[in-house]
């Protein structure tokens, strides 16, 4: 089931989603951090570091989804080499 799941969806975009979503809920716990130690940040310190924790995270998230997917290609021709010589012989 898990299979299906997967092929279904487009990990080139899933996973850069799920890495800005982070990005935004780490962006909000710095925020309460702040709030909480009494000295809250301003908004451009806010938009400051919500920017570059979604790229960072956003970032990542792509180098990821880019390396499963190469991973997944690479898997593909290594069983395609191996099929090819049964086929043949």
């Amino acid at each position: 089931m898990l299979r299906r799941i997967y092929d279904s969806m487009n990990s080139m975009v899933v996973i850069p989603l799920c890495g800005v979503l982070y990005g935004l809920v780490r962006a909000a716990g710095a925020y309460t951090d702040s709030v909480e130690a009494g000295a809250a940040m301003t908004a451009p310190q806010i938009l400051g570091y919500t920017l570059g924790a979604v790229f960072v995270w956003g970032l990542a998230g792509l180098t990821v989804a880019w390396l499963l997917e190469r991973l997944e290609r690479r898997g593909a021709r290594k069983q395609q080499k191996t099929a090819e010589p049964r086929q043949q012989g």
